[in-house]
Protein backbone atom coordinates (compact mmCIF):
# COMPACT_ATOMS: atom_id res chain seq x y z
CA UNK A 1 0.00 0.00 0.00
CA UNK A 2 2.88 2.32 -0.65
CA UNK A 3 4.50 1.84 2.85
CA UNK A 4 8.31 2.01 2.35
CA UNK A 5 10.45 -0.04 4.25
CA UNK A 6 13.05 1.70 7.09
CA UNK A 7 10.82 5.19 6.70
CA UNK A 8 7.06 3.85 7.43
CA UNK A 9 7.97 0.34 8.78
CA UNK A 10 10.65 0.67 11.39
CA UNK A 11 12.63 -2.45 10.88
CA UNK A 12 15.35 -3.41 12.55
CA UNK A 13 16.22 -6.35 10.43
CA UNK A 14 17.79 -6.12 6.51
CA UNK A 15 15.84 -6.31 3.43
CA UNK A 16 16.34 -9.93 3.22
CA UNK A 17 13.56 -11.10 6.15
CA UNK A 18 11.29 -8.42 4.52
CA UNK A 19 11.62 -10.48 1.10
CA UNK A 20 10.82 -14.00 2.53
CA UNK A 21 8.34 -12.69 4.97
CA UNK A 22 6.47 -11.30 1.64
CA UNK A 23 7.15 -14.78 0.01
CA UNK A 24 5.58 -17.03 2.18
CA UNK A 25 2.79 -14.60 2.90
CA UNK A 26 2.36 -14.85 -1.04
CA UNK A 27 2.45 -18.56 -0.77
CA UNK A 28 0.54 -19.13 2.36
CA UNK A 29 -1.65 -16.26 3.24
CA UNK A 30 -1.96 -14.53 7.07
CA UNK A 31 -2.37 -18.08 8.22
CA UNK A 32 0.25 -18.60 11.18
CA UNK A 33 0.24 -22.32 10.47
CA UNK A 34 0.98 -22.35 7.03
CA UNK A 35 3.80 -19.74 7.43
CA UNK A 36 5.41 -22.25 10.04
CA UNK A 37 5.04 -25.06 8.15
CA UNK A 38 6.79 -23.11 4.81
CA UNK A 39 9.58 -22.12 7.62
CA UNK A 40 10.01 -25.87 8.28
CA UNK A 41 10.26 -26.74 5.22
CA UNK A 42 12.97 -24.43 3.64
CA UNK A 43 14.44 -25.05 7.16
CA UNK A 44 14.81 -28.46 6.78
CA UNK A 45 16.17 -28.71 3.29
CA UNK A 46 18.93 -26.00 3.96
CA UNK A 47 20.14 -28.15 6.75
CA UNK A 48 19.82 -31.19 4.72
CA UNK A 49 21.70 -29.73 1.69
CA UNK A 50 24.40 -28.06 3.97
CA UNK A 51 24.66 -32.32 5.41
CA UNK A 52 24.83 -33.02 1.77
CA UNK A 53 27.76 -30.52 0.58
CA UNK A 54 29.64 -30.82 3.81
CA UNK A 55 30.11 -34.71 4.25
CA UNK A 56 32.71 -34.27 0.75
CA UNK A 57 34.93 -32.79 3.17
CA UNK A 58 36.97 -35.50 4.16
CA UNK A 59 36.57 -37.92 1.08
CA UNK A 60 34.80 -38.27 -2.09
CA UNK A 61 31.60 -40.21 -1.33
CA UNK A 62 28.96 -42.02 -3.38
CA UNK A 63 25.70 -40.10 -3.54
CA UNK A 64 23.76 -42.91 -1.44
CA UNK A 65 26.06 -42.17 1.30
CA UNK A 66 25.82 -38.24 0.67
CA UNK A 67 22.17 -38.49 1.30
CA UNK A 68 22.06 -40.68 4.11
CA UNK A 69 24.86 -37.23 5.65
CA UNK A 70 21.96 -34.99 4.63
CA UNK A 71 19.13 -36.91 6.61
CA UNK A 72 21.35 -37.16 9.41
CA UNK A 73 22.35 -33.34 9.19
CA UNK A 74 18.55 -32.77 8.75
CA UNK A 75 17.64 -34.38 11.64
CA UNK A 76 20.10 -33.34 13.82
CA UNK A 77 19.54 -29.48 13.25
CA UNK A 78 15.98 -29.87 13.59
CA UNK A 79 16.25 -31.18 17.40
CA UNK A 80 16.14 -27.33 17.69
CA UNK A 81 12.33 -27.51 17.63
CA UNK A 82 12.22 -29.88 20.31
CA UNK A 83 14.69 -27.86 22.46
CA UNK A 84 13.99 -24.24 21.59
CA UNK A 85 11.18 -22.35 23.82
CA UNK A 86 8.58 -20.50 20.61
CA UNK A 87 10.20 -17.23 21.72
CA UNK A 88 13.54 -19.16 20.41
CA UNK A 89 11.53 -20.16 17.23
CA UNK A 90 10.38 -17.32 16.73
CA UNK A 91 14.04 -15.23 16.12
CA UNK A 92 14.74 -14.56 12.04
CA UNK A 93 18.53 -15.57 12.29
CA UNK A 94 17.13 -18.74 10.96
CA UNK A 95 16.24 -17.41 7.78
CA UNK A 96 20.05 -16.09 7.80
CA UNK A 97 21.37 -19.34 8.36
CA UNK A 98 18.87 -20.87 4.97
CA UNK A 99 21.79 -19.06 3.02
CA UNK A 100 24.89 -18.95 5.37
CA UNK A 101 25.46 -22.70 6.06
CA UNK A 102 24.99 -23.87 2.21
CA UNK A 103 27.07 -21.18 2.02
CA UNK A 104 30.01 -22.29 4.36
CA UNK A 105 29.24 -25.78 3.18
CA UNK A 106 29.62 -25.63 -0.38
CA UNK A 107 33.27 -24.47 -0.16
CA UNK A 108 33.85 -27.99 1.28
CA UNK A 109 32.68 -30.00 -1.54
CA UNK A 110 34.72 -31.97 -3.35
CA UNK A 111 35.47 -30.23 -7.12
CA UNK A 112 35.13 -26.57 -5.94
CA UNK A 113 35.00 -24.55 -8.93
CA UNK A 114 34.65 -21.11 -9.99
CA UNK A 115 30.78 -20.95 -9.77
CA UNK A 116 31.05 -22.66 -6.37
CA UNK A 117 33.22 -19.77 -4.75
CA UNK A 118 30.86 -17.22 -6.32
CA UNK A 119 27.57 -18.68 -5.30
CA UNK A 120 29.22 -19.51 -1.61
CA UNK A 121 30.08 -15.35 -1.75
CA UNK A 122 26.53 -14.68 -2.93
CA UNK A 123 24.62 -16.94 0.02
CA UNK A 124 26.77 -15.54 2.50
CA UNK A 125 26.24 -11.94 1.09
CA UNK A 126 22.74 -12.81 1.07
CA UNK A 127 22.79 -13.59 4.82
CA UNK A 128 24.23 -10.13 5.65
CA UNK A 129 21.23 -8.35 4.39
CA UNK A 130 18.97 -10.45 7.51
CA UNK A 131 21.07 -9.39 10.37
CA UNK A 132 24.31 -6.90 10.24
CA UNK A 133 26.58 -9.48 12.06
CA UNK A 134 26.90 -11.72 9.23
CA UNK A 135 29.21 -9.94 7.30
CA UNK A 136 32.15 -12.19 10.25
CA UNK A 137 30.86 -15.11 7.78
CA UNK A 138 32.07 -13.22 4.86
CA UNK A 139 35.16 -12.11 6.13
CA UNK A 140 36.38 -15.11 7.55
CA UNK A 141 35.14 -17.37 4.75
CA UNK A 142 37.12 -14.35 2.17
CA UNK A 143 40.56 -15.07 4.49
CA UNK A 144 40.09 -18.54 3.72
CA UNK A 145 39.70 -17.58 0.24
CA UNK A 146 43.13 -15.93 0.31
CA UNK A 147 44.97 -18.88 1.46
CA UNK A 148 47.48 -20.18 -0.97
CA UNK A 149 46.09 -21.85 -4.12
CA UNK A 150 45.22 -25.88 -3.25
CA UNK A 151 47.28 -28.78 -4.34
CA UNK A 152 46.56 -31.03 -7.01
CA UNK A 153 45.32 -31.08 -10.48
CA UNK A 154 42.77 -28.99 -11.54
CA UNK A 155 42.72 -26.48 -8.78
CA UNK A 156 41.99 -22.72 -9.44
CA UNK A 157 45.12 -20.30 -8.63
CA UNK A 158 44.07 -17.82 -5.65
CA UNK A 159 43.45 -14.90 -7.91
CA UNK A 160 40.40 -17.00 -9.76
CA UNK A 161 39.07 -17.54 -6.37
CA UNK A 162 39.11 -14.31 -5.10
CA UNK A 163 37.42 -13.05 -8.55
CA UNK A 164 34.78 -15.05 -8.34
CA UNK A 165 34.09 -14.75 -4.58
CA UNK A 166 34.53 -10.55 -4.99
CA UNK A 167 32.32 -10.99 -8.15
CA UNK A 168 29.14 -13.07 -6.29
CA UNK A 169 29.34 -10.92 -3.51
CA UNK A 170 28.91 -7.98 -5.86
CA UNK A 171 26.11 -9.01 -7.53
CA UNK A 172 24.13 -10.40 -4.37
CA UNK A 173 24.76 -6.82 -2.85
CA UNK A 174 23.72 -4.88 -5.57
CA UNK A 175 20.86 -7.04 -5.77
CA UNK A 176 19.98 -6.26 -2.41
CA UNK A 177 20.82 -2.58 -2.72
CA UNK A 178 18.18 -2.16 -6.04
CA UNK A 179 15.37 -3.78 -3.64
CA UNK A 180 16.25 -1.18 -1.10
CA UNK A 181 16.09 1.32 -3.04
CA UNK A 182 13.04 0.39 -5.10
CA UNK A 183 10.82 -0.65 -1.28
CA UNK A 184 12.61 1.26 1.01
CA UNK A 185 14.53 4.24 2.11
CA UNK A 186 18.51 3.45 1.37
CA UNK A 187 19.86 6.39 3.98
CA UNK A 188 17.15 4.94 7.15
CA UNK A 189 18.59 1.84 6.36
CA UNK A 190 21.84 2.59 6.52
CA UNK A 191 21.60 4.24 9.78
CA UNK A 192 19.43 1.40 11.16
CA UNK A 193 22.11 -0.91 10.39
CA UNK A 194 24.92 0.75 11.60
CA UNK A 195 23.47 2.80 14.73
CA UNK A 196 19.98 1.71 15.68
CA UNK A 197 20.77 -1.94 15.48
CA UNK A 198 24.30 -1.66 17.49
CA UNK A 199 22.35 0.46 20.07
CA UNK A 200 19.60 -1.90 20.44
CA UNK A 201 20.92 -5.16 20.56
CA UNK A 202 23.61 -3.52 22.63
CA UNK A 203 20.85 -3.13 25.15
CA UNK A 204 18.85 -6.31 24.80
CA UNK A 205 21.65 -8.48 25.21
CA UNK A 206 23.77 -7.36 28.15
CA UNK A 207 25.81 -10.47 28.70
CA UNK A 208 29.05 -11.68 29.00
CA UNK A 209 30.60 -14.09 26.71
CA UNK A 210 30.75 -16.62 28.88
CA UNK A 211 26.69 -16.51 29.87
CA UNK A 212 26.29 -16.37 25.81
CA UNK A 213 28.39 -19.68 25.61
Amino acid sequence: RGVRLYHDLRDINGPLITAVHALFLALGGTDEHRFRSLDLAVTAASFFITGMLASGLSARRPWQERLLWGVATMVTLLVQYLRYLPWDLAQRESFANWFMLPGIALLLAPRRGKVAHGISAALLTAACFAKPTYALFVIVQGAVVLLPSEDGKGALSRKARVLAFVSGAAICAALAALTIMAFGDVRAFVRMYTVESRELYGFIWPHTMREVY
